[in-house]
């Protein structure tokens, strides 16, 4: 049972020092100050838990399109290949890139920035470039561990990313809702808001069902 291996892990690095309201917030991650006292995820959401058809399935993509994803690098499996590929060779994943993929698979979907979802497999455009970019900027930081154990509280710990491009680059500024502190854009260029704790929370809960299930069986 996969679920049985799954308990928190307490070799992690500390998070990147942080200022401003972000920092307050990245201590009720696994490593700060606060998160004794805080929900305790279901599961370690950085460990290799899922599989590319339980990947697939929670982003809301086909597992042709997940295939087509990982071979283009748009994905990396969270178990490395010097590691060991998982059981029977297969790639495991994180809820982390779980949400990497739902992420990119929203950018293509609404503002058509990323991947077209079909399985045909061509070199990288300039919009799968831009979607990769956001999304390996998006898990910066390890917020989703404060957002996951602030979850049940009356305040709930809300983060957003603003993308936009700066110098022809994607640029990415990950912040709480309720920060108002100046941009990383120039002034009045236009940027992007990600509800990312949003999306995060709808992949933990999907992976917390897959996890009760693996207990079951």
């Amino acid at each position: 049972m996969r679920g049985s291996n799954a308990a928190l892990t307490t070799s992690r690095m500390p998070y990147p020092v942080r200022r401003g309201p972000l920092a307050e917030a990245l201590t009720y991650g696994p490593h700060g100050t606060m998160s004794t006292c805080m929900m305790q995820p279901a599961f370690d959401l950085d460990a290799p838990l899922f599989t590319t058809l339980e990947l697939a399935k929670i982003a809301g993509i086909n597992r042709g399109v997940a295939d087509v994803w990982l071979h283009r690098e748009l994905l990396k499996p969270t178990r490395s290949a010097s590691v060991g590929n998982g059981p029977q060779g297969r790639p495991l994943f994180s809820a982390v890139v779980i949400f990497q993929a739902k992420l990119i698979r929203r950018l293509s979907e609404t503002v058509d920035i990323g991947p077209s979802t079909g399985t045909l497999v061509a070199l990288k455009t300039e919009e799968e470039r831009g979607s990769a970019q956001i999304a390996k900027m998006s898990v910066e930081g390890n917020w989703w561990w404060a957002v996951v154990r602030s979850s049940d509280k009356p305040k709930p710990i809300t983060i957003i990313g603003l993308a936009g491009k700066k110098g022809g680059e994607w640029q990415l500024d990950v912040r709480l809702e309720s920060d108002h502190s100046p941009l990383c854009f120039a002034p009045g260029a236009p940027y992007i808001v990600l509800p990312l704790s949003e999306i995060f929370l709808t992949v933990y809960q999907q992976c917390s069902k897959i996890m009760a299930q693996h207990e079951q069986r």
